[in-house]
């Protein structure tokens, strides 16, 4: 009966680790230099899982629970950066220098990094892919607009292309 009860334990704490969501940190927990990279590799992987989902589609076309989900993920990575500022000056008298120095010891800093680098390259695609089609629109506003979903404003359309990145910009 006791193996039943501690099997049945681990299950549930397998289960309930699998499903945080890295919307939900709290930003001010976040204290010592690993915090922050183990906050940023858990944004990355789910920033990577909504790429990896919408392969192949605009951004533009993603479900829009999927686009509000990204929002907070990009969101979030602007409070973890300026939450690590804010301890950077307080507990370590402004000094980047030791805080990076101590991160160096962190044992997920390289996980971090290659996540980094394979979220800008499913970002780079993702854009690349409305940037091709505006531009080989070649100014023909019918063939630009279907490069968006139906029903976004102009407005919306410009601020999107900017946002891209693209090279005209």
């Amino acid at each position: 009966m006791k193996n039943l009860i501690f099997l049945f334990s681990i299950i549930i704490l397998f289960i309930s680790s699998c499903g945080s969501d890295p919307t939900k940190l709290n930003v001010d927990d976040l204290k010592e230099p690993c915090d922050f990279i183990d906050a940023y590799i858990d944004n990355y992987k789910a920033q990577i899982k909504l790429y990896e989902n919408n392969k192949g589609e605009l951004r533009i076309n993603w479900d829009s629970s999927d686009h509000k989900k990204l929002n907070a993920l990009e969101n979030l990575i602007h409070k973890i950066k300026k939450r690590a500022h804010e301890v950077i000056e307080d507990d370590y008298n402004g000094d980047r220098n030791v805080f990076r120095k101590e991160s160096k010891d962190c044992n997920d800093l390289d996980d971090m990094g290659e996540l980094l680098e394979e979220l800008e390259t499913l970002e780079k695609n993702s854009n690349e892919v409305l940037c091709d089609c505006v531009e080989s629109a070649e100014g023909d506003e019918e063939k630009i607009k279907a490069c968006f979903v139906d029903g976004v404003s102009e407005e919306d359309m410009i601020k999107l292309y900017m946002d891209a990145r693209c090279n005209n910009y």
